[in-house]
């Protein structure tokens, strides 16, 4: 049985990601993207096309990325930590923010905005700036980054959930960084 996988380009590479535990890469300067394919297939994976464009979210805040989406040592880590000390955060893509939450021992105060198909999740924030349900367009200020909940430092713990794949993908393969 194939497994399915996501590509993505980053400094001359292409990245073949499928579950958790597989992780590929080939040079992007492979002869034609149907070798690239061929080559992928023998892993045995097949691609995955999403059913909207890469690319589709924007950054929703200034910083570098400090923690990656279930690396090896964090596999169950299901977004990126982008390094960001009580800077304004902006909504990723167009949606319906939810009510905010704060979890004490995990994210802290967080919030998520759900979009048509997926729904981005914000957490550590040091404040929330719209009530409840809120319709908000792509790049509308929704919260202020922070420290709350179990976090080592201010930073923004942000991730993307596919409700076509039912699973948590990186943020990495939808937003441009």
């Amino acid at each position: 049985m194939k497994k399915a996988f996501s590509m993505l380009v980053i400094s001359g590479f292409l990245y073949a990601c499928g579950d958790s535990s597989q992780r590929l890469s080939v040079p992007s300067q492979a002869p034609n993207w149907e070798s690239t394919v061929a080559l992928l297939e023998s892993e045995h994976l097949s691609p995955e096309v999403p059913s909207f464009a890469a690319a589709s979210y924007i950054r929703p805040v200034a910083g570098p990325i400090t923690s990656g989406f279930r690396t090896a040592s964090r596999p169950g880590h299901n977004a990126v930590d982008i390094g960001a000390s009580y800077r304004n955060v902006v909504a990723a893509r167009s949606g319906t923010t939810t009510p905010s939450y704060n979890e004490a021992n995990g994210c802290g105060l967080y919030m998520y905005v759900q979009h048509d198909q997926s729904r981005s999740i914000y957490c550590h924030l040091s404040r929330v700036t719209v009530a409840g349900a809120r319709a908000v367009g792509q790049g509308a200020l929704i919260a202020v980054s922070g420290n709350s909940g179990r976090s080592t430092g201010p930073h923004l713990h942000f991730g993307i959930f596919l409700n076509s794949r039912g699973d948590w993908v990186d943020p990495r393969f939808y937003t441009q960084f």
